[in-house]
């Protein structure tokens, strides 16, 4: 994972890697990772595991 240290720390406190974290352990545990973005509506994610 690559950090973009141009990002502005006064207006985005964060770095950017919490989507990559949750996809990253979604697979490790073989769940479903899926955004959805509607513009003017927001975004849903949704994290979809399966029971054996």
């Amino acid at each position: 994972m690559q950090i973009d240290k141009s990002r502005n720390k006064e207006v985005n406190s964060g770095l950017g890697l919490g989507l990559s974290f949750v996809r990253e352990i979604a697979e490790l545990h073989r769940a479903e990772f899926k955004t959805v973005s509607k513009e003017g509506d927001g975004t849903e994610f949704c994290l979809i595991f399966t029971l054996c």
